[in-house]
């Protein structure tokens, strides 16, 4: 029933639908809530696979906090003090200049700072994005437990799928979840973008199970010290 490949980095449940991958993640849910972890969960559609960072822009917008405001001038004032209060400049990085490269996941319309004016090449603003994106979720990390559910992998679009390799390589202690059909990560491993900057993958294979059988591997699983943030699901 369950076939792990290693036991470090991101863990994907893979099945074909109907399997209870779902159901797994509804009782992985309830267990990070008993022990007071806030856990992140996003859900893709086919229709995502061509919308660029459709789970980040859920994803950030909830664990910001985004959400609860309707207009964007809101939104935008609430991430910059967001950013200016719990990001203090360090090392000679200024977070408050590198905020304009968030207008894509958070919906906002930030005027370009001096910096991200000079970054003229889509590389280097993606290798900008990815870094304030972590440096957010270790703030977050730092301030209580969390972790983070993507549900149906093989729907989400490649700039997410890079997105979400890099903060599994720079935060290897964030609890990262996953759900995918049956093949996605093997072949997802094939693809240039992942041999780049790859990362260890557990993937644990689900046949079709009752309740009381998912139940049970949840029960066994040390993973759910998600109350520690772990990043690893071992059966």
């Amino acid at each position: 029933m369950l076939q792990a490949e290693s036991n470090v980095g991101l863990t994907v449940f893979e099945g074909e639908r109907g399997c209870g991958k779902a159901m797994m993640m509804d009782f992985l849910f309830e267990l990070a809530v008993g022990a007071d972890v806030s856990i992140y969960r996003v859900c893709s559609s086919p229709e995502n696979v061509n919308e660029p960072y459709a789970p980040w822009q859920q994803l950030l917008s909830h664990l910001l906090g985004c959400n609860v405001f309707v207009k964007a001038s809101e939104r935008e004032s609430h991430v910059l003090a967001l950013v200016a209060d719990n990001l203090p400049s360090s090392g000679g990085v200024d977070w408050v200049s590198m905020t304009p490269l968030l207008n894509p996941l958070l919906s906002l319309s930030l005027p370009e700072s001096k910096y991200t004016k000079s970054l003229e090449l889509e590389a280097d603003r993606f290798n900008g994005l990815k870094t304030i994106v972590v440096e957010i979720l270790r703030w977050r990390m730092h301030s209580s437990p969390i972790g983070l559910c993507f549900e149906n992998l093989q729907f989400v679009d490649h700039a997410s799928l890079l997105l979400l390799q890099f903060v599994c390589k720079m935060l290897p202690a964030l609890c990262v979840v996953c759900t995918a059909s049956c093949g996605f990560v093997a072949e997802w491993k094939l693809s240039p973008a992942f041999q780049q900057g790859a990362i260890s993958v557990v993937v644990v294979k689900l046949g079709p199970l009752s309740q009381a059988e998912i139940r049970q591997v949840c029960a066994c699983t040390p993973a759910l010290s998600l109350g520690l943030a772990c990043s690893r699901l071992m059966c």
